[in-house]
């Protein structure tokens, strides 16, 4: 078990929308993306298998996935990615591989800084963005 499975609600971020530039994202969905309060929960089943669910009032991604097996995956833009996600020293990487022309390869880190707070690093096209969220259950 993660120390990442709950459910958390975000509440700083830094050079976010430098990051859904670098990720092509056009410029409507990106305002949008920038006003909402996004939400994740983090759940691993008595399979083995695992759910990323984020949302917000204007989306919701579900991602059901194995750690260390690719699955393709559809962004909120909608771009088509093929990714993969591992576990290293409690950190939760996410690599996310270009399925498309106008996506852009990226990969997401999720660690805890504390019990109550999770600090994700989001990383495309030399762009870093910080997202930081809090513990709503643990």
């Amino acid at each position: 078990m993660s120390k990442l499975e709950g459910s958390w609600k975000l509440v700083k971020n830094e050079n976010f929308d430098e990051y859904l530039k670098a990720c092509n994202v056009n410029i409507v969905l990106r305002k949008i993306a920038n006003q909402v309060t996004t939400y994740e929960d983090i759940r691993q089943d008595e399979n083995g298998e695992w759910e990323l669910i984020n949302s917000s009032t204007f989306t919701k991604t579900k991602l059901r996935f194995k750690l260390e097996k690719e699955f393709d995956e559809v962004t909120p833009s909608g771009h088509h990615m093929k990714t993969t996600i591992k576990i290293e020293n409690d950190k939760w990487i996410q690599i996310q591989k270009a399925n498309e022309s106008t996506a852009v390869d990226s990969k997401v880190t999720r660690e805890l800084t504390d019990d109550n707070t999770m600090l994700s690093t989001y990383e495309a096209g030399g762009v870093v963005c910080y997202r930081t969220l809090t513990r709503l259950t643990h």
